[in-house]
């Protein structure tokens, strides 16, 4: 069974699971698994699936690859949890029916997606448009810094590079000169294993670019930030339920489960910086359910949920 922790809407989850036979050798189904042997349960409810949504491959013998896309079908949202199980009822193994749980997975919260969209548009500086001189061992950066950079002022900086296959390499910045740099693979020295071609993209490891193109271009970070921000839950320890993996608190204006999937961090007290996922909250004295953190909290102290 794979846990695939936590995933963005509309991705495509893959699992690889194995089926052996009674002694334990490796041995196929008798048929393929179909969608219609399979089970996703939503936060332990049965779930009525679009056609197409489920895909079952068989990679070797007692090997196969269970897909499934987030995007086919409107039931998978934000802030849930999900659980595949194959339950063949025409197919056997080793001439015998069986059924088992093959993975789950949560999907990712809203605030959960602000964030990450929002981290991705401030590191993420621009996609190359300019190639002149562009070699194994030059590197045109013209549309990533300001044109008034001076010569060498980039010297000794690591970038990331991805090329249009996906395919992530990093190189380091030798010496530059009129935003054109001299650069060497990194760490291995050397030559790139190709040129940088338009349309490629480039980080500037360790650089956080905050002027105003860079936070409310096309990819939206300003509006992220905003959404980002104003999801953050800030609370206080209630006198009750104090626990490693429980606390009593002031939020009893949300519904029961409403803050399940979050992650709550505590910011003052005998459990400052200590950070763990809410698996459960009740509206009652706001009792928040979490996983065990090392030290239990006292009244008063504070916390934020994101």
């Amino acid at each position: 069974m794979m846990d695939l922790g936590t995933v963005a809407e509309d991705s495509t989850v893959v699992m690889v699971f194995t089926t052996n036979a009674a002694s334990g050798a490796e041995e196929n189904y008798s048929v393929i698994p179909v969608q219609a042997d399979c089970v996703i349960y939503k936060a332990g409810v049965a779930m009525t699936l679009d056609a197409s949504t489920i895909t079952i491959t068989n990679l070797a013998t007692g090997v196969y690859k269970a897909s499934v896309d987030l995007s086919n079908d409107a039931d998978f949202t934000t802030g849930a949890h999900y659980v595949l199980v194959v339950d063949d009822g025409t197919s056997t193994i080793d001439s015998v029916s069986v059924s088992g749980v093959v993975g789950y997975w949560y999907i990712e919260s809203a605030a959960q997606q602000a964030a990450r969209t929002f981290n991705e548009a401030m590191f993420i500086t621009d996609t190359v448009s300019t190639t002149t001189s562009n070699s194994t061992t030059v590197v045109n950066l013209t549309d990533f810094l300001d044109a008034q950079a001076p010569d060498n002022s980039n010297a000794g900086e690591l970038w990331l590079w991805q090329d249009s296959t996906g395919e992530l390499e990093y190189f380091r910045v030798q010496s530059m000169t009129s935003l054109v740099a001299t650069v060497e693979a990194w760490p291995a020295g050397g030559a790139l294993s190709a040129a940088v071609a338009a349309s490629d993209k480039l980080w500037r490891v360790g650089y956080v670019d905050v002027n105003a193109v860079a936070v409310s271009g096309d990819i939206a970070a300003a509006d992220n930030w905003e959404e980002f921000a104003t999801s953050i839950v800030t609370g206080t320890a209630g006198a009750t339920s104090l626990a490693t993996t429980t606390c009593s608190s002031d939020l009893t204006a949300y519904a029961d489960d409403e803050l399940i999937g979050r992650t709550i961090i505590f910011t003052s007290g005998t459990a400052a910086g200590q950070a763990a996922r809410v698996y459960d909250y009740a509206n009652t004295n706001g009792v928040i359910s979490f996983t065990t953190i090392t030290t239990a909290p006292l009244q008063n102290d504070t916390f934020v949920i994101v």
